[in-house]
């Protein structure tokens, strides 16, 4: 029996190389490791820091920057080896014993394709047996998107969803479902590495603490009650480029709040983001949290921005970062939905691995008479703004989803809705922690409640640069200015309420707050 590694980079971090390494040549009958990456620079970098390994392993190395690449490489690498291992370089963190397990389980099954579920990523590879791997590559060239697929973490397995009953699969199973936390042990992203090298200080403070290196199970646990490990870098940033909006949604919290703040009710409100201080956001955004989703809408409507196309231009200019627009349509315009693709057109792809400009309407019924219900004389009928949605859908197809707010109003349309759009969000009513009258038909909170994903991973800045808590806060509970202030700092200054959040203990708006397990991307 042989194995052949495949490893597939698209970062090199010298600190963390050895651990790789020295994890891939304790797999068990490992005869050589495949290098793969669509950088020709990054596989320069790690060939010329693995050679003092070559001793153990031969070290062989492919620009294959698409999964059809790397089944190409593979088969042409792997010789008489009967079994191939799928794992990233950038993963410092795979298990010795858990890997040895799963190959364990896939060899004495005789499987196609093993892998570990529930733990996090980066603990456990995927093996694949190689003749499968003459089945991926034909099955790459017939599915429909994936001859240009790159090798991302759910390449493989998202292919072989495509006709997952064809293959004979194991799973080893952890004994602690932690994918609730989303947690991924690689450092293919600036939040990876955060996450990676305070996972790396915890793992040295639990040996000397233990006497022995924590297996992995004892270094999720661990992790999992970390607020540093938990709380890395905002993915999720919501900014509030427009304080102005019809001010008619019934559900929505903002108009009272917009008139106690600005003493005028949204719909006459003229209070926006000044470009110069939004791009100099963008630049702070970029380079805090290197990747990451922009939303134009925390509060108000942001296509009443008076120069919003200049903005989305500014997010574009950013690669690594993507757009989120939440409208109620009354301003969307076939004139302003074709400046906005073309600026798409005119930007560079996205290097985040999610679409440019991604979007939500406020659809909220199926029955005029439900939505006038619900969002007043706003000046829309449903007809005009379902026509507005199908404009959207043409020009951004598969970016725009219709949305409906669950509410004791529209409960019965719900079904119908569902199934009338083919792209849907079925979004949760906030009664802004009881500041506004519970509406909600059903409570879909988990049994045990988790540590909030707000705190973990959004920003949420207003029109003037403050920095609320959360969301929740509306315009209280400032910890900062993301205009004015260092966003590190800003970051840093939520971390003792997430601490709080670890130890079940909920303050002020936590308390009744029932948005901790609602997150976003």
């Amino acid at each position: 029996m042989k194995t052949l590694i495949t490893l597939f980079a698209e970062k090199i971090e010298k600190e963390f190389l050895p651990e790789v390494i020295s994890w891939a040549c304790s797999v068990p009958d490992a005869s050589k490791i495949l290098i793969c990456g669509g950088n020709a620079d990054v596989l320069a970098a790690a060939e010329k820091d693995i050679p003092e390994f070559e001793q153990s392993l031969p070290v062989i190395y492919a620009e294959t920057p698409l999964l059809a690449d790397v089944l190409k490489a593979v088969l042409d690498t792997a010789d008489d080896a009967e079994t191939v291992l799928f794992g990233r370089l950038e993963c410092p963190f795979y298990d010795a014993r858990l890997t040895a397990e799963t190959y364990k389980l896939h060899t004495d099954y005789a499987a196609e394709y093993s892998f570990a579920d529930g733990y996090p990523f980066g603990v456990v590879p995927e093996f694949v047996a190689t003749g499968t791997v003459r089945t991926l590559q034909a099955l790459c060239g017939m599915k429909d998107g994936f001859a240009e697929k790159p090798f991302d973490n759910e390449a493989l397995f998202s292919l072989i969803k495509t006709d997952i009953n064809s293959f004979d699969i194991e799973t080893l199973i952890s004994p602690v479902d932690y994918r609730m936390l989303r947690l991924d042990f690689s450092y293919s992203t600036k939040r990876g590495l955060v996450l990676c090298r305070r996972l790396a200080a915890l793992k040295s403070d639990l040996t000397a603490k233990l006497g022995h290196a924590p297996s992995a199970v004892e270094l999720c646990d661990e992790a999992s009650v970390n607020e540093g490990i938990l709380h890395t870098l905002p993915g999720f940033y919501a900014v509030q480029v427009s304080a102005a909006c019809a001010g008619t949604c019934n559900y929505c919290p903002y108009p009272e709040a917009c008139k106690k703040k600005y003493g005028t009710a949204p719909s006459a409100c003229k209070t926006f983001m000044k470009k110069e201080d939004f791009a100099r956001l963008v630049d702070k955004i970029a380079a805090f949290s290197d990747d990451a989703v922009v939303s134009l809408s925390l509060w108000g409507e942001s296509l009443l921005h008076p120069e919003i196309v200049e903005l989305i231009k500014t997010v574009l200019s950013k690669p690594s970062l993507s757009i989120l627009i939440e409208t109620d349509c009354e301003n969307l315009t076939q004139p302003l939905i074709d400046e906005i693709a073309a600026a798409i057109k005119a930007a560079s792809p996205r290097t985040n691995g999610k679409s440019a400009v991604m979007w939500i309407c406020g659809v909220d019924a199926v029955s005029e008479a439900t939505y006038r219900a619900l969002h007043g004389e706003n000046g829309l009928t449903l007809a005009a703004v379902t026509e507005k949605v199908h404009a959207l859908e043409a020009a951004f197809p598969g970016d725009v989803y219709a949305q409906m707010v669950r509410v004791n109003e529209n409960e019965d349309e719900l079904e119908t809705f569902f199934r009338g759009w083919n792209n849907r969000i079925i979004q949760k009513y906030d009664y802004v922690s009881g500041q506004l009258p519970d509406r909600k038909p059903a409570d879909l909170s988990p049994v045990k409640r988790n540590c909030c994903w707000h705190l973990r991973r959004d920003m949420s800045i207003l029109v003037d640069g403050s920095v609320p808590l959360c969301r929740q806060f509306m315009f209280c509970s400032v910890v900062g200015n993301a205009l004015t202030d260092d966003l590190e700092t800003i970051w840093k200054a939520s971390e003792e309420s997430l601490a709080l959040h670890i130890e079940e203990k909920y303050e002020g708006l936590c308390r009744n707050c029932d948005e901790f397990y609602t997150c976003n991307f």
